[in-house]
C-alpha cells in the first residue's frame, strides 16, 4: 500500500462510498473526510492498494459518484 495513507491519521470520516469494477476500471472505495478532502482505495488484483494522497473535493466529488451506476455502497453521518 502505497504511504499516502499516512495522511488520513487524526482526519475524521463523514462518508464512505464503494463502487464494484467494470471491465478495465478497479473496485474503488473513497473515504470523505469532514475537512472536505478524501482518499481513495482501490483494489488491483485481489490486493488493497491506496491512492498517492488526500485529495481536495469533498462533496462535489461525492455528488459524481452517487451518480455513478457502480456505485454499490454509501454509508455517512446524517
Amino acid at each position: 500500500m502505497k504511504s499516502g495513507i499516512r495522511e488520513i491519521i487524526g482526519k475524521t470520516i463523514s462518508k464512505v462510498v464503494a463502487m464494484e469494477g467494470t471491465a478495465g476500471v478497479r473496485s474503488r472505495v473513497y473515504l470523505f473526510f469532514e475537512d472536505g478532502t478524501y482518499y481513495e482505495l482501490y483494489c488491483g488484483l485481489c490486493e488493497i492498494e491506496g491512492a498517492s494522497g488526500i485529495r481536495e473535493g469533498g462533496i462535489a466529488s461525492l455528488n459524481k459518484l452517487l451518480d455513478n451506476p457502480h456505485t454499490v455502497y454509501e454509508a455517512g453521518a446524517e
